[in-house]
C-alpha cells in the first residue's frame, strides 16, 4: 500500500511536468513557424503528438491505480504499520468490521489487534517481511468487543522509491462465514452419526430444514433427504395433539427446553423440543426424539429378575440366619471357642446378605409405585428416639455417639415405619463415614415453611465428584471411608424416594474434613387437613 502511495505521488507530478513542458514547446514554437520547413513543421508536430501520447498514458495509468486502490479499500481490510511496527493507516473496511475507531488504532503495535495466543504467529509474519518477502495464511483478529475475526492475511513488506523497506502493509480478506460453516458443516456430521431421531424446523410453518441419518430411516418411504417439507408431510406423529401441544407450550412460555413422551407405533419415545437462536425474523426449534421402548423394557426385565431373585433367597437367609443365631445362643449344646468365631462371621454375613435383599426389594418396590404407606399425623419426635435406639449398637461398633437436640415434638403427617425407615438410613450413613470417637446429632427445627429434620455427622464429607450423585444408587458405597461399613449404597436412594413418596424433600450441605449435614423438610399439616389417615395401597403388577 505505501507503495501504491509513492506511485500516484510520482504519477500525479510526471502529468503536471508534461503538461507545463507542452505549454512551454508551445509558446516557443508559435514564432518560428514561419521560419520552418515543411520537415521541420512535420518533425515538430510528431514530437507534440509523441508527448501528448505519453501524457495521456500517464494519465490514464494514474487514473486506474486511483480505481484499483479504491477497489482494495472497499473490499479488503487494509492496514499499514511504520519499521516499529506501530499502525499509521487502517482503512474504514477494518474499522467497520472491527468495531474500533481510527483514534483507538492509529499509534498501536501490530499486536494490538491481536490475541495473545497468537502474538507467535505475529513474530513469524515481521520475520518474514523483514526478509524482504510476503506471508499468507489464515490469521485471526481481536475485534473491540474481545470477538474473533477470522481472515485471510496477506503481510507484505513496504518500501519507499528508493527500496527501502519502511514498513509493512496488511492486506486481509474476512472469512468468518466460511468459518462459521465449516462448524456448521462439523456439527452436523457429528449429529448425523447420532443414534437419535434430530430435526431442525421452522416454528410457524413446521418447514424441516434438517434431519440427521436416524431421522431418515425412520421416514416413510425409506432414507429421503426431508429438505424444503413440512414436518406432518414426513411423520404424521407430527400432527397429533401431543406435538402440536408441546411445540404451543414451549414457545408462548419462557422455558428453554420442553420434554415430553409421544408414541409412534406402540414405542415409547422420549421427546426434547428447543427453540433455537432467531434470525432474520424467523424461529427455528431443535427436535430430539430417543426411542426408550427397549430401554423400559430392559429395565422392566432386570426389576423383575431382582425381584424374583430376591424374594426367593430372603426366606432361606431368615431361615440361615435364625439357625445360627440358636446355635450361637446354645440350642446345640457347648460350641469351641474357635467354632464360635466362624459362626459369628457366618452369622453378621447373613444378616448382611438379608439387609441387602430388603432394600433391593424396597427400592424396586418404590420405582414400580408398589410400596404402601400408610400416612396420617405422627410425632418426629418419637421417630427420632426410635431411630437413635435402634441405631446405638451399630453406632457404638464405630465408635460414635448419637445426640439429640431441637425440639422435642413436631406434628407431621407421614407413614410412622416408612420415615423410621428413612431415619435409620440416615443415622447409619452418619455412622459409618464419621471418625472414631465422633457422633451423631439428630435435630428437629420448627419455623418458616416446614419443619426440618437434620442429620449431622462431623466425619470426611463428600468429594466434590460425587456429590451430584449422591443419590444415586450405590453411590454412596463411594463415600464411607471407613473399612468396617457395609451395606447396599442404596440407603439414600431410599432415602430420597420414600420422603417424595410423602411430599417431602431431602438436601445435604457438606465439606471435606468437616462432615456432612442431611436435611429433610416436612410440609406443616394443612388446617383443614383431615386427621383420618390416608391408606396408600400396593398397586397390582
Amino acid at each position: 500500500m505505501i507503495s501504491f502511495v509513492f506511485t500516484m505521488a510520482t504519477l500525479q507530478v510526471g502529468i503536471l511536468y508534461y503538461r507545463s513542458h507542452l505549454a512551454d514547446a508551445v509558446n516557443v514554437l508559435i514564432p518560428a513557424i514561419s521560419a520552418l520547413t515543411g520537415l521541420g513543421l512535420l518533425a515538430l508536430w510528431w514530437q507534440w503528438r509523441r508527448d501528448t501520447r505519453r501524457s495521456y498514458r500517464i494519465f490514464t495509468q494514474s487514473e486506474q491505480l486511483r480505481q484499483e486502490v479504491n477497489a482494495l479499500n472497499k473490499h479488503a481490510l487494509v492496514s499499514l504499520a511504520d519499521v516499529n511496527c506501530q499502525l499509521v493507516y487502517v482503512n474504514d473496511a477494518l474499522l467497520n468490521a472491527t468495531g474500533y475507531t481510527e483514534e483507538e488504532l492509529i499509534g498501536k503495535p501490530l499486536e494490538f489487534m491481536y490475541f495473545a495466543e497468537d502474538h507467535e504467529q505475529t513474530a513469524t509474519q515481521r520475520a518474514t517481511a523483514a526478509r524482504g518477502e510476503t506471508w499468507q495464511g489464515e490469521s485471526r483478529v481481536r475485534c473491540k468487543d474481545g470477538s474473533e475475526l477470522w481472515t485471510n492475511l496477506t503481510f507484505m513488506p513496504g518500501v519507499n522509491s528508493n527500496g527501502m523497506m519502511c514498513g509493512s502493509i496488511s492486506v486481509r480478506t474476512d472469512i468468518s462465514d466460511v468459518k462459521r460453516l465449516q462448524a456448521d458443516k462439523d456439527v452436523f456430521q457429528a449429529l448425523s452419526s447420532v443414534p437419535d431421531e434430530i430435526y431442525i424446523f421452522n416454528t410457524d410453518t413446521l418447514h424441516c430444514k434438517y434431519a440427521n441419518n436416524e431421522a431418515r430411516k425412520n421416514l416413510p418411504g425409506g432414507n429421503v433427504t426431508p429438505v424444503d417439507a413440512l414436518l406432518p408431510e414426513i411423520d404424521p406423529l407430527f400432527q397429533s395433539d401431543v406435538f402440536t401441544d408441546a411445540l404451543s407450550r414451549l414457545v408462548e412460555s419462557d422455558m428453554d427446553i420442553y420434554r415430553f413422551d409421544i408414541f409412534r407405533d406402540m414405542r415409547k419415545h422420549e421427546a426434547q423440543l428447543k427453540l433455537l437462536a432467531r434470525q432474520g425474523g424467523t424461529q427455528d426449534a431443535l427436535l430430539i426424539m430417543s426411542d426408550v421402548s427397549h430401554r423400559e423394557e430392559a429395565e422392566r426385565i432386570k426389576s423383575e429378575f431382582i425381584s424374583t431373585v430376591s424374594h426367593e433367597l430372603r426366606s432361606p437367609m431368615t431361615s440361615i440366619k435364625g439357625s445360627l443365631g440358636l446355635i450361637l445362643a446354645g440350642s446345640g449344646g457347648e460350641i469351641p471357642d474357635q467354632a464360635r468365631d466362624i459362626l459369628d462371621i457366618a452369622h453378621r454375613n447373613a444378616d448382611r446378605l438379608i439387609l441387602i435383599i430388603n432394600d433391593l426389594l424396597d427400592i424396586e418396590k418404590i420405582a414400580a409405585g408398589k410400596m404402601s404407606f400408610d400416612i396420617g399425623p405422627q410425632d418426629l419426635g418419637t421417630i427420632v428416639d426410635e431411630a437413635i435406639r435402634a441405631n446405638e449398637c451399630y453406632a457404638r461398633g464405630f465408635d460414635v455417639t448419637l445426640l439429640r437436640e431441637g425440639a422435642s415434638h413436631a406434628t407431621v403427617l407421614v407413614d410412622f415405619d416408612r420415615t423410621l425407615q428413612l431415619v435409620n438410613n440416615l443415622v447409619s450413613n452418619a455412622a459409618k463415614v464419621s471418625n472414631p470417637h465422633g457422633k451423631v446429632i439428630l435435630r428437629i427445627i420448627e419455623g418458616g415453611d416446614n419443619i426440618l429434620l437434620e442429620v449431622q455427622d462431623f466425619g470426611c464429607g463428600i468429594p466434590e465428584e460425587l456429590q451430584t450423585m449422591v443419590f444415586e444408587k450405590f453411590a454412596a458405597k463411594q463415600v464411607s471411608s471407613s473399612p468396617t461399613a457395609v451395606g447396599t449404597g442404596l440407603g439414600l436412594a431410599i432415602v430420597k424416594a420414600i420422603a417424595e413418596q410423602q411430599g417431602c424433600t431431602v438436601e445435604f450441605d457438606t465439606k471435606q474434613g468437616i462432615g456432612t449435614t442431611f436435611r429433610v423438610h416436612f410440609p406443616y399439616p394443612s388446617n383443614g387437613k383431615d386427621a383420618q389417615n390416608i391408606l396408600v395401597s400396593e398397586q397390582s403388577a
